[in-house]
């Protein structure tokens, strides 16, 4: 089965919810067009694996690949939720991942190939794969390791002696980049170079973030990785090439710690993301003239009123008026109108990330600043 020739965009999501809300809240017609690549790992309060099931099941999307969040480690987890003990069994090695290869065959998932330590197993796996007659993936990290690299090449090369030449694709994680990424165009060349050298491969994802962790004085940011995708072309190879990102999200999650951060709405367009921050008023001794502390409802106002005024920022700037109309826009237009539909950072990153992912999917398309279906209420 070859990889379906609509899709032009592969982001890497979690099942955090504001990035499974941006997904779910796309128009249908969008969602058709990008194939998320998933990773599985437990988040805070899930109990059970059949809660993830249910989460990705609700998104309405027909072309999710799913994949392990090899930034979390099983080995090092505690605790007694029973998904813990639930996910080890997924990825055990054991009958060559017969665990895993059933979860992904049974729930029509696009396979990721676990490249574990086991050759041998990893082999198994890559044969059952290719005998259901599946596209499926693996996955290379160039700035991963030598020994998950090493382990990955191996399985690469491997699933390539095996698959029919239109069954076969490769993702290229570069992970977290710093700004500037899209002028190491030759790293990733090298590392695609690299992969089509292991043998035939009908299809390549470039994926990389160089999403911001600091914003203090930054009103914008180019999407370096996708003008590093721009860049990129194998003469002739006939190997189709498909962007990826992180849907506007970082690689791995900020360290919790050091208050709530600013208020801060964010605009993406096609090559950029456009931030507006908001200090929230403090009240004044009127005396002395000092900050002085306040309740915790008078605090919530204050982030409301912020949120509302950023928004109102950003529909107030040159980039408005090719923002697509999607739930992400509907958002900040409300929160503008003082209907506090943005009130709290998850809900700003669900928009942030569902502007994105629409823009990302449409990207280059004539008229396609423009959702087709209506978004849902809260």
């Amino acid at each position: 089965m070859p990889f379906p020739v609509d899709v032009k965009y592969v982001p890497t999501l979690t099942l955090r919810p504001a990035e499974m809300r941006g997904l779910r809240e796309l128009p249908q017609t969008s969602k058709n067009m990008i194939a998320p690549h998933i990773l599985l790992r437990p988040w805070t309060t899930a109990q059970y694996l059949q809660s993830a099931l249910n989460v990705i099941v609700d998104l309405k999307c027909s072309n999710i690949i799913i994949d392990f969040d090899e930034n979390f480690s099983l080995a090092k987890s505690t605790g007694e939720r029973p998904i813990l003990g639930e996910l080890r069994e997924l990825f055990n090695e054991a009958n060559g991942y017969e665990a895993w290869i059933k979860f992904t065959l049974e729930n029509g998932f696009i396979p990721c190939v676990l490249a574990g330590s086991d050759s041998d197993q990893v082999q198994r796996q890559i044969e059952a794969f290719s005998a259901a007659k599946v596209f499926t993936f693996l996955r290379f990290s160039p700035q991963g390791g030598s020994g998950r690299q090493a382990r990955q090449i191996a399985a690469i090369k491997a699933a390539a002696q095996i698959f029919d030449g239109d069954q076969l694709g490769v993702i290229i994680d570069f992970g977290q980049q710093a700004i500037g990424w899209d002028q190491e165009s030759m790293l990733a060349f090298s590392a695609t170079k690299l992969v089509l050298s292991l043998g035939p491969i009908s299809l390549i994802v470039i994926s990389a973030t160089t999403f911001p962790d600091s914003f203090e004085g930054r009103r914008h940011q180019t999407i370096f990785e996708r003008t590093l995708f721009s860049k990129l072309a194998i003469p002739g190879n006939d190997t189709r090439l498909v962007y990826g990102d992180r849907g506007s999200a970082r690689a791995k999650r900020q360290a919790s710690g050091g208050g709530a951060p600013l208020p801060r709405i964010d605009l993406p367009v096609e090559n950029a993301w456009y931030f507006f921050r908001e200090r929230p008023a403090v009240a004044v001794d009127p005396v002395t003239g000092n900050e002085v502390d306040v309740g915790i409802s008078e605090r919530k106002v204050a982030r409301a009123t912020a949120y509302r005024q950023a928004s109102r920022r950003a529909m107030k700037s040159e980039h408005w008026g090719t923002a697509p109309k999607v739930w992400g826009t509907q958002m900040i237009q409300d929160t503008a109108a003082g209907q506090g539909a943005i009130g709290s950072p998850a809900y700003a990153t669900a928009a942030r990330i569902n502007i994105h992912l629409f823009t990302q999917a449409h990207y280059g398309l004539p008229g396609g600043n423009t959702g087709d279906e209506p978004w849902q209420e809260f």
